[in-house]
């Protein structure tokens, strides 16, 4: 994105974090009307996210607030789930936490990976992304807050997680 930003005469920060008050100032200078957020694993501190006029918004891989953290895909994918899909949401100060813009399923098949999947989301998540933010920067679209009851959680995967325990049933260390 930033390669093709430079080329098209966008200027380019690559900012390191956005808790540094100089990253901040970098951003507030901009004055933006509305942050756009993709696969970026940290928390927006509340001084960004009050920055735009109309807030930011996040492409998350999972029907909110199902799957709610870093890792939605395998998540989805190891608990046996026929279908999944990507949420356009306002970001709060929580963790995938704030209200829905859009979403689209999408069917997982039982052969499924987690890099195939995240493939297929990341391209519904950009043509989603397309189709609402008009509506929304319009005010013809408003936010539907997340049922919390229904929430679940997608924790980073680690090395550990890895590990294949032969004694699960064979379907379980298929979706491993």
């Amino acid at each position: 994105v930033s390669e093709r930003s430079a080329e098209l005469g966008f200027p380019v920060w690559k900012l390191n974090g956005l808790k540094n008050e100089e990253n901040q100032t970098v951003l507030s200078d901009l004055k933006p009307d509305l942050l756009v957020v993709v696969a970026y694993g940290n928390i927006l501190p509340k001084r960004v996210l009050d920055l735009p006029k109309h807030g930011a918004v996040n492409v998350h891989a999972s029907l909110l607030p199902k799957y709610r953290g870093p890792a939605p895909v395998p998540a989805a994918i190891l608990q046996g789930e026929l279908q999944t899909g990507v949420t356009i949401m306002k970001l709060d100060e929580g963790v995938d936490t704030g209200p829905i813009l859009a979403q689209e399923r999408v069917a997982i098949a039982p052969d499924d990976t987690a890099a195939r999947l995240s493939s297929v989301l990341a391209e519904k998540g950009a043509h989603l992304l397309l189709q609402t933010l008009g509506p929304y920067l319009r005010g013809e679209l408003s936010p539907s807050p997340q049922d919390d009851a229904q929430a679940t959680r997608a924790p980073a995967l680690t090395k550990e997680d890895g590990a294949i325990v032969w004694s699960l049933p064979a379907e379980r260390i298929a979706r491993m």
